[in-house]
């Protein structure tokens, strides 16, 4: 495989919005080579990323996650996080699945969200999906039955509170 700076001849990162314009095409080898040419290029690539993932096309939002979410930065999480309240499942999903990848850091500021909007349903699957997988891994704790809470849909009664428990248990530990 060429290097990004060989396939578009390129000796400085101004060529990075002609190589993210790919992700916008109808064709599917174009889109994937441009996402291995800026995940090789890693965070240079991230602002034009961000600004691709705000499109109106869910296409494009969607190959910006999934290359956002290979670069894996910390840089990238208030993007997941939006993208957690998107209209399309497969664009919520992917978010769900690039936070879980970045691990405990996310935790709180994805707690935090919730509790500042408790009755978003897409951010509360997304928060579920999310704390399922870390727990999984042994990397979330679990002291207050939030995941139980979160997958109940109709009983939102001590969500808050929960929230913020599991909120200052992490922050004192």
């Amino acid at each position: 495989m060429r290097t990004a700076q060989e396939t578009y001849n390129f000796t400085s990162f101004q060529s990075i919005p002609n190589i993210a314009r790919d992700l916008m095409s109808k064709n599917y080898l174009l889109r994937k080579k441009a996402r291995e040419e800026l995940i090789e290029i890693g965070r240079p690539s991230l602002d034009v990323l961000i600004e691709l993932a705000n499109s109106k096309d869910e296409t494009v939002r969607w190959e910006a996650l999934i290359t956002i979410i290979q670069i894996s930065s910390e840089d990238t999480l208030d993007i997941l996080m939006r993208a957690l309240e998107d209209e399309e499942f497969s664009i919520r999903w992917l978010a769900a699945e690039g936070i879980a990848n970045l691990g405990k850091y996310a935790i709180v500021p994805m707690l935090q969200q919730l509790k500042d909007k408790p009755d978003s349903a897409f951010l509360r699957r997304g928060t579920h999906h999310v704390l399922r997988e870390l727990r999984k891994k042994g990397i979330f704790k679990d002291n207050y039955a939030l995941v139980e809470t979160l997958a109940n849909e109709f009983d939102h009664s001590n969500i808050v509170l929960k929230l913020q428990q599991t909120i200052n248990s992490i922050r004192l530990t």
